[in-house]
């Protein structure tokens, strides 16, 4: 996933943190809890356990991109092409 598309880019680091913590428990309740867990508006069971994982990574890219803001770190995206490179060989 590239950082364009995280949909947590842009929020404050406050946010970031407050969701953090709540996805950290939904993974923690479903692990210890049994077979489901719900908050206001969501509910999950242990078949949701990779999206959650993916989300909590999204969260964890977002917290890094935003307290690093300012502070000379940037993530760049590269692709490098070797097969022209080869051509001929």
């Amino acid at each position: 996933m590239a950082l364009s598309d995280n949909p947590f880019i842009g929020l404050t680091i406050e946010q970031l943190n407050t969701m953090r913590a709540q996805w950290l428990q939904v993974l923690s309740d479903i692990a210890a809890g049994g077979q489901s867990y719900a908050f206001p508006g969501r509910s999950f069971t242990r078949a949701d356990i990779p999206n959650v994982k993916q989300t909590l990574s999204e969260l964890r890219a977002a917290i890094e991109v935003t307290s690093s803001s300012g502070r000379g770190k940037q993530f760049v995206q590269a692709r490098v092409n070797t097969q022209s490179r080869f051509d001929g060989c």
